[in-house]
C-alpha cells in the first residue's frame, strides 16, 4: 500500500527557508515554511486492489470511469457513458475490489476529487491514470429543474473542473465511491441550525468554524437584513484582480478576506435555487448572485474560480462577480486554495482535517418543575439525579439518557426544600445533599441528606456542625467529603460568610470540625488536585472580594496558604474546573463588575497566570470539561437582568476560548452534567424572572456508542460495579482482587494469581460482541505472573473455537507481547507491557483488521477473517477461563469494553482522558455559581474529566496542522510507535544543529521515509530524545505523552561540555518550566551586566503557537533596552510576558546563539 502526497514543493520551501535563515539569522523566515506550508491536491492511499481512499475525507474511490479496466497499474479502455437515470441505477448493483456498496457521489463528494492546479483532466493522474477528458455525473439533481442533474466538468481545455447542471438525457462518464463519508458532504442542504448568529451581521458555520460577513459587500448589515447591492456606493460588480486583494473591517475584526473556492463551497445549499444559499442566513441575497473565490484558475494570473449562486454552477472567471468576505473563526480544518478537501479554509498548513463543532440541537424531556440553584448528580448507573432548587423544591426527579425523559423520585426530607445546597456522590452510590436554604423563610440549613438510588428515596443523615448555604463539597480520596465555607446566618439570610470546614464521614453518617480556612469565603471555588489535595479559590468575605487561594491537606486535616495570588479577585459564580494536564480553570464570576477573564492556576508552582479571556462576561454560568479536554462554557449572565444563550469552548492548548453553537434557551443558575458519549445534559435554571423547567443536550447526534462495560474500579464497597449504564456488575473473589487508592483517576483494583482469582461479570445480551470489539485498560504489571500470561479481559468458555475472545497484557507463548485471541485466532502485537508502571493497553477488531495501541499510539496492524462466536459465558476482568494459569498480577484500573471498533483518535482520547463520574458532585469543577447557584456546578461541571500521567510525565497536544513540540523529559520517543498512525500524522522533522540538516519521518511511507530523506539529502528521523524539539503536521488534533524525569537549563549552560548550544540555530526543550528571561540568565557564563535584566547569552528566541498561527518572540537586547513589547506589536509577533507563557517541557523553541 502506498501514499500518493506531494513532498516536493513542500521541501523545497523548506530548503529554502533554512537557506535564508542561515543568510540573514532571522527566524522570521521559518514561518515561511510552516505557518506558510504550501500543499498541493489530496493524498490518496493506493489501496493496491484498484481503488484508492482520500486520507483526509475519507471516501474510497475506483480509480477508473466504469466501463475501463484497472490493469494493476493503470486503467485501460474507453469509459462508458450513461444518461442520468441509468447512473442512477447502477448504484448497488456493481461488485468491484469484493465490495458491494459502490454508487454514484453526489455534487459535493465528486467536486472534493476536482484538482483545480490542474487541467486537461482536473483531476490527479497518480491516482486517477487514464481519466478520460470528459464530464462526469454526480447523484445530486437540479433543485432549480427535474429535468436536470449535476455533473462536473473534467476538461473542455478552458474551464476544467466546472460544475453545471445539464439535461438528464445527455450521456456522461461515471466514477463509483464507497465507505464513509464526511458530514458535510453528504449533506447538501444548509439549514438554520448550522450557523450560529452573532448578532453584529455575522455568522459562524458551525461546520467549519468560519465566520461570515451576511451581506456581500456594498450591502449595508441594518441589524435585522442586507441592503441592496450597491447601497453603499462603490460598483457592486468588480474585477478578481480587486477582489483577491480585498480585506475590510467590520464587527470588531480586521482580518477578513476572499474565501477560497473550497470553503465557498461550504455554503451553497444545493437543495435551494434562486439562490442556491440559505436566505435566513445570507438574507436579500440576490437572485442571480455571483461570488469570487481566491482560488486561481490553473495557469492563469487574472482569472478566478467563483460560484453562480442563482443554482451553485461553478466556473472561473475574470470580471463581473460580487464578493462575499470570511474569517477564520473556530479553525477546524487547514488546507490551501489547492486542495481538494471540501471544507478546506486558507490557512495555509498541510493538512485536510475536518472537525464539525457539537451543537444544542438534540431535544430532550422537560422537568416537572421549574428549578434554580439546583443540583444534578450523574448517578453510576447512567441516570442524573436532579434535586431541588428554588423556589420551595423538594421534590427530585431522575433524567434518563436512554429515553431522554425525566420522571419522578423520591421527595428529600426537608419540607420546603433546599436550594444553593450541594450535592456529592459518595463511593457506595448514594448521594449526600448537604446544606443550602430553605427558599421561603431563606432559613439557613445544617441538615443533610442521602439518596438511595436503589430505593429511589432520601433519609435524614447526621446534620452539619454549622448551617450554610453557597459552600463548597469536596469528595476526598478516602471516601469522606470535605465541606468548606459559605454563609451562615439565622433567619432572613443574614449575609455572615465563614471559615470554618468540617468533613462528612459516610461510614458514621456523621460530620465533625476540621481545620479552618485562612479567611472567610463564600460563593468560592474548590476542586480535588491529582496530589489528593483540595484547592480552595476566591469567594467573597465579609467586605470584598477575595484572589487568594489555599490548599487543604486531607493528611493533616489543615489548610495552607498559596503565596500566589489570582490576577482577578472574583466571588458570585465563577467555575473552576480541572484540566487534563492537572492545571485548573478558573473563569469569569463577578466583583464589583462582571468578569470576562479567565486564570490558570498550576499545581506545579502553586502560581496563577491569565490565560485568554471570555467572549463575554458572565456569572452564574456552568464550565465543563469535554472529553476532547476542552471546556464548554454555557450560559451564564452578563447584567443584573440579562441571562445569555452564549456558549465558548476553551482550547487548554492554545489558551484561547472560541464561539460554539448557543443554547436554545438562555439561561443562568442551570446544571451541566456531562455522560460517558461525551454529551453534555443542561437543565433548568432562570429566563429572566422565569423559572426553567426545560433541558437541552449539548454535543453531536451521532456521538459514538459509549462502552458497554466500564470498570472504574473507585467503588471500594463495590468494586466490580459497571459504570456504564448497562448494569454489567461483577463479582469479586476478595480473596484475591482488593481495591487500592493510587490508581491513574482514583482508586485501583489489584489482582493476585489464584484459582477463580479475578472478577466474574455474569453475561447479559450487551456483552453478546460477535463483529465489531475494542477492550482497554490501564494495568500496571508486578512482574510475578511467570504462567501463561497477564488476562486483562476474557470472554469465552474452555477454549477452541467457541472462545469470543481473550485480551492479553503478556502472553508467555507470545514471548511477554500483548496479544489477542480467540475463534478467530491467536494475534500478537510485538509490543511488550514493562513491569512496574502504568500502561494504557488497547485492542480493536472491525472483521478485518486487528490493531493494537499501547499510551494511545498504534503499535501493530494485522489482517484476519472471521467473527467472534458468541455464547452465553460469563466475562472475566483480570482473569481467564482456564483457572489460574493466565490470571492478571498486578493493579489495573479504568477497563472499558465496546461492541464497536473505535478510532485512533478516540483511543488517543481514552488514553488521556479518564471520565470520572464518581465525584461528580464537587470534585473537578467549580462549586459555586453565584450566591444562589452553588449546585449549579457543584454538581455537575464535576461529572467531567481528571487525567493521569504515566510515570510522572506530562502530556503534548497537538492541533491539527503544524505543531512544535518539545521533549521536555528525559525518555526517548520512539518516532514509528508515537507518530506511525497515518490517520493522525503527516511528517515529523527535526533539526540537527552539528549537521545543519533535517531529520524526517512520514508514516505514509513503508519505511517511515527512510529511502526519500535519503534521495532529499535529509536523515532518517527516529527518535526525539530529551531536550529536543520537533515540529509535527497533524490530520487531526490528539495528544501525546512525555516520560521520565526534567531536563534542566542547566544542560544547555555554555561550557558544558557536549551539552552546550552551538552557534547558530537550534531546537530544543526543557523540562523545568522557565521563562526566556530565566533560560537565558541560567545558560549564561556571566550574570545580566549592571543596568540590564538579561544576560546575552542568546540573540533571540522564538516559540511557535499553532492555536494562534503566531510567533512567541524574545531578543534580550530589546529587553534591556525596554523596546521589547513595542517591537513585539509592530511586528505582530506574540508576547511571553503578557500571555504568561513559559517553556514548558512540550513547548520546542528555536534559539539563536551567537
Amino acid at each position: 500500500m502506498s501514499t500518493y502526497s506531494p513532498f516536493e514543493h513542500s521541501l523545497s520551501e523548506i530548503k529554502w527557508a533554512l537557506k535564508k535563515l542561515r543568510q540573514v539569522g532571522y527566524l522570521g523566515f521559518m514561518y515561511l515554511c510552516f505557518a506558510a506550508f504550501p500543499v498541493s491536491a489530496a493524498s490518496y492511499t493506493d489501496n493496491g486492489d484498484g481503488t484508492v481512499t482520500d486520507t483526509g475525507i475519507g471516501l474510497i474511490w475506483m480509480r477508473c470511469s466504469m466501463g475501463q479496466t484497472w490493469t494493476g497499474s493503470t486503467c485501460s479502455g474507453n469509459a462508458n457513458t450513461y444518461t442520468w437515470d441509468q447512473a442512477v441505477a447502477i448504484t448497488g448493483t456493481v461488485n468491484f475490489s469484493s465490495q458491494t456498496d459502490w454508487r454514484l457521489p453526489n455534487i459535493l463528494e465528486l467536486q472534493s476529487i476536482v484538482d483545480r492546479s490542474r487541467s486537461n483532466p482536473a483531476i490527479s493522474p497518480t491516482a486517477f491514470p487514464g481519466t478520460p477528458n470528459s464530464s462526469v455525473w454526480s447523484s445530486t439533481p437540479s433543485a432549480a429543474s427535474a429535468a436536470n442533474a449535476w455533473y462536473v466538468n473534467f476538461s473542455n481545455s478552458t474551464i476544467d473542473g466546472s460544475a453545471y447542471i445539464n439535461p438528464k438525457t445527455n450521456t456522461f462518464a461515471v466514477r463509483m465511491v464507497r465507505s464513509s463519508q464526511s458530514s458535510i458532504l453528504s449533506n447538501l442542504a444548509r439549514p438554520d441550525s448550522e450557523f450560529v448568529n452573532n448578532g453584529d451581521g455575522t455568522v459562524t458555520h458551525t461546520a467549519t468554524g468560519l465566520m461570515w460577513k451576511r451581506c456581500i459587500e456594498t450591502s449595508a448589515w441594518d441589524g435585522t437584513s442586507c441592503s441592496s447591492p450597491g447601497a453603499t456606493g462603490g460598483a457592486p460588480y468588480m474585477s478578481w484582480d480587486a477582489a483577491k486583494v480585498m480585506t475590510s473591517t467590520f464587527a470588531g475584526k480586521s482580518d477578513w478576506r476572499l474565501a477560497t473556492q473550497d470553503e465557498l463551497l461550504t455554503i451553497v445549499d444545493y437543495t435551494r435555487s434562486s439562490p442556491a444559499l440559505n436566505t435566513t442566513v445570507f438574507p436579500n441575497t440576490p437572485p442571480f448572485s455571483y461570488v469570487y473565490s481566491s482560488t486561481p484558475k490553473a495557469g492563469t494570473t487574472s482569472t478566478g474560480w467563483g460560484v453562480y449562486f442563482e443554482r451553485g454552477d461553478v466556473y472561473p472567471t475574470s470580471g463581473g462577480f460580487h464578493v462575499r468576505l470570511v474569517r477564520n473563526n473556530v479553525t477546524v480544518t487547514t488546507s490551501t486554495t489547492t486542495s481538494t478537501s471540501i471544507t478546506a479554509t486558507s490557512t495555509t498548513t498541510a493538512s485536510t482535517t475536518t472537525t464539525t463543532l457539537p451543537s444544542f440541537t438534540i431535544t430532550t424531556g422537560n422537568m416537572a418543575d421549574g428549578r434554580y440553584m439546583h443540583t444534578a448528580t450523574l448517578l453510576p448507573g447512567g441516570k442524573v439525579l436532579i434535586a431541588g432548587g428554588w423556589y420551595q423544591l423538594s421534590k427530585s426527579e431522575l433524567y434518563d439518557p436512554a429515553t431522554k425523559t425525566f420522571a419522578a423520585t423520591g421527595a428529600m426530607s426537608a419540607t420546603l426544600g433546599r436550594g444553593d445546597h450541594t450535592a456529592t456522590l459518595l463511593p457506595d452510590g448514594k448521594v449526600l445533599v448537604a446544606g443550602g436554604s430553605d427558599p421561603l423563610t431563606k432559613q439557613y440549613l445544617s441538615s443533610a441528606e442521602l439518596y438511595d438510588p436503589a430505593t429511589g428515596t432520601f433519609s435524614p443523615t447526621g446534620n452539619m456542625t454549622t448551617a450554610r448555604t453557597t459552600h463548597t463539597a469536596t469528595l476526598l480520596p478516602n471516601g469522606k467529603v470535605l465541606i468548606a465555607g459559605g454563609t451562615t446566618g439565622g433567619s432572613g439570610g443574614t449575609f455572615t460568610p465563614t471559615n470554618s470546614a468540617e468533613i462528612y464521614d459516610p461510614a458514621t453518617h456523621s460530620f465533625s470540625a476540621t481545620g479552618s480556612m485562612g479567611i472567610n469565603r463564600t460563593s468560592h471555588g474548590a476542586v480535588l488536585l491529582k496530589n489528593n489535595k483540595v484547592l480552595i479559590v476566591a469567594g467573597s468575605y465579609y467586605y470584598g472580594y477575595s484572589n487568594t487561594a489555599e490548599l487543604y491537606d486531607p493528611a493533616t486535616g489543615t489548610f495552607s496558604t498559596i503565596t500566589g495570588t489570582m490576577t482577578n479577585s472574583r466571588a458570585w459564580g465563577l467555575t473552576t474546573t480541572m484540566l487534563n494536564d492537572g492545571r485548573v480553570l478558573i473563569a469569569g464570576g463577578g466583583n464589583s463588575v462582571y468578569l470576562n477573564t479567565a486564570e490558570i492556576f498550576d499545581p506545579a508552582s502553586n502560581q496563577f497566570s491569565a490565560t485568554g479571556s471570555m467572549l463575554n462576561p458572565r456569572l452564574m454560568h456552568t464550565g465543563t470539561l469535554l472529553p476532547d479536554g476542552k471546556v464548554l462554557i454555557a450560559g451564564g449572565q452578563n447584567t443584573s437582568t440579562t441571562r445569555i444563550t452564549g456558549v465558548e469552548l476553551f482550547d487548554p492548548f492554545t489558551g484561547t476560548f472560541s464561539v460554539a453553537p448557543n443554547m436554545s434557551v438562555e439561561r443562568s443558575g442551570h446544571t451541566a452534567t456531562l455522560f460517558p458519549n461525551g454529551q453534555v445534559l443542561v437543565a433548568g435554571g432562570a429566563s429572566n424572572l422565569v423559572l426553567l423547567s426545560s433541558a437541552e443536550l449539548f454535543g453531536p447526534s451521532s456521538a459514538g456508542a459509549p462502552a458497554v462495560g466500564y470498570w472504574k474500579f473507585d467503588n471500594s464497597v463495590n468494586l466490580g460495579l459497571d459504570s456504564s449504564g448497562n448494569h454489567n456488575d461483577g463479582v469479586v473473589n476478595t480473596a484475591y482482587v482488593t481495591a487500592m487508592s493510587g490508581g491513574v483517576s482514583s482508586g485501583a483494583a489489584q489482582f493476585a494469581e489464584g484459582s477463580n482469582s479475578g472478577i466474574r461479570v455474569p453475561h447479559s445480551a450487551s456483552l453478546n460482541i460477535s463483529s465489531n470489539l475494542t477492550a482497554m485498560a490501564w494495568v500496571k504489571l508486578d512482574g510475578t505472573n511467570t504462567d501463561n500470561g497477564n488476562a486483562v479481559l476474557a470472554k469465552g468458555d474452555s477454549g477452541g473455537a467457541s472462545e469470543p475472545f481473550v485480551f492479553f497484557a503478556t502472553r508467555s507463548d507470545s514471548g511477554g507481547q500483548m496479544s489477542v485471541s480467540g475463534g478467530f485466532g491467536k494475534f500478537d502485537s510485538g509490543y511488550t507491557v514493562p513491569n512496574n508502571q502504568w500502561t494504557h493497553v488497547a485492542v480493536t477488531l472491525d472483521g478485518a483488521s486487528i490493531r493494537f495501541y499501547a499510551n494511545g499510539s498504534l503499535v501493530n496492524t494485522q489482517s484476519y477473517n472471521g467473527n467472534m462466536q458468541q455464547n452465553t459465558e460469563s466475562l472475566y476482568i483480570g482473569a481467564s477461563p482456564w483457572g489460574s494459569v493466565e490470571d492478571f498480577s498486578g493493579l489495573m484500573d479504568e477497563v472499558k469494553l465496546y461492541d464497536r471498533t473505535l478510532s485512533a483518535s478516540e483511543i488517543a482520547t481514552a488514553t488521556y482522558t479518564v471520565i470520572t463520574t464518581t465525584t461528580s458532585t464537587s470534585t473537578s469543577t467549580s462549586t459555586t455559581t453565584s450566591t444562589s447557584t452553588s449546585t449549579a456546578t457543584t454538581s455537575t461541571t464535576t461529572a467531567s474529566t481528571t487525567t493521569t500521567t504515566l510515570g510522572g510525565g506530562t502530556s503534548a497536544g497537538l492541533m491539527a496542522g503544524w505543531n512544535l513540540l518539545g521533549n521536555g523529559l528525559s525518555d526517548t520517543i520512539s518516532v514509528a510507535s508515537v507518530f506511525g498512525d497515518t490517520n493522525l500524522v503527516t511528517t515529523v522533522w527535526k533539526w540537527i544543529s552539528s549537521s545543519n540538516s533535517w531529520a524526517f519521518y512520514t508514516p505514509t511511507l513503508a519505511d517511515g521515509g527512510a529511502a526519500y530523506a535519503a534521495s532529499k539529502g535529509y536523515l532518517p528521523l527516529s527518535v526525539i530524545n530529551g531536550g529536543e524539539g520537533f515540529w509535527v503536521n497533524a490530520k487531526s488534533a490528539f495528544s501525546v505523552q512525555l516520560l521520565g524525569n526534567t531536563v534542566p537549563t542547566g544542560n544547555f549552560a555554555d561550557g558544558v561540555a557536549g551539552n552546550a548550544l552551538p552557534s547558530g540555530w537550534s531546537l530544543i526543550a526543557i523540562g523545568d518550566n522557565k521563562t526566556p528571561g530565566a533560560f537565558i540568565n541560567t545558560i549564561a557564563l556571566t550574570p545580566p551586566s549592571a543596568g540590564t535584566s538579561v544576560a546575552t547569552s542568546l540573540t533571540t528566541l522564538w516559540a511557535w503557537d499553532a492555536g494562534l498561527s503566531g510567533w512567541y518572540f524574545y531578543a534580550p537586547s530589546l529587553v534591556n533596552q525596554g523596546t521589547q513589547s513595542s517591537y513585539i506589536s509592530s511586528k505582530g509577533y506574540l508576547d511571553f510576558a503578557t500571555a504568561g507563557k513559559t517553556l514548558s517541557p512540550s513547548t520546542g523553541f528555536w534559539v539563536n546563539h551567537p
